[in-house]
């Protein structure tokens, strides 16, 4: 994505050894691509223009290798699919990271409010493994390089359960001035607070 870094770095023939200090890095476009040597044999490329661009390293004793870097616009949104997630414990799924059209980011960060109750793990260029540990909420993020953020809601529970309230309001009480399905759907209400507290 424009404005990205990103590390590469050189290898050589087993058994040979070049010193990282004689080793030189070019950017055959410098508006498209920037090199910039770091430690040992890497080298930071920075994108700063749409389009393609030939990176080469030189060694000192003239071999070269190149390598293409495409450039494509920074993302202007981001979002995650899907966007919320009911898991069941000790289960794991897979979300995606949704760029803007036509845009591209490299690097994804994923991270998890809370890893006791849900753990991110990047599996992909912009795919991540969501794992169930207890029950409970969890705010799962996506932030890319240019600040871009997105965020889903975990919720982890044991299990599902479908609780089937009374429909008849005909049965009307004696005393009370009520009904069967009045005093059902508030058994229910009570029901599904006691289930949710305990991880249903």
């Amino acid at each position: 994505g424009k404005g990205e870094p990103c590390i590469i770095y050189e290898t050589v023939n087993k058994n040979s050894y070049a010193n990282a200090q004689n080793v030189k890095w070019v950017s055959y476009n410098t508006k498209v691509i920037t090199v910039a040597k770091a430690e040992n044999n890497k080298c930071v490329v920075t994108a700063k223009g749409v389009g393609k661009a030939k990176v080469a390293v030189k060694l000192y004793n003239g071999k070269t290798a190149y390598c293409t870097v495409t450039v494509k616009p920074a993302p202007k949104s981001v979002t995650i699919n899907p966007g919320k997630i009911e898991l069941k414990l000790k289960k794991s799924m897979t979300v995606s990271a949704v760029l803007s059209k036509n845009s591209y980011a490299r690097n994804i960060t994923w991270s998890s409010s809370n890893t006791q109750v849900a753990k991110v793990v990047k599996t992909a260029q912009s795919k991540a493994r969501i794992e169930s540990k207890r029950t409970g909420k969890a705010v799962i993020t996506a932030r890319l390089y240019n600040g871009m953020i997105a965020r889903c809601t975990v919720t982890v529970y044991r299990a599902k359960v479908y609780l089937s309230p009374s429909s008849q309001k005909d049965n009307v009480y004696v005393i009370g001035n009520t009904n069967e399905m009045e005093q059902c759907y508030k058994i229910a209400k009570c029901a599904k607070s006691a289930l949710v507290r305990n991880g249903f």
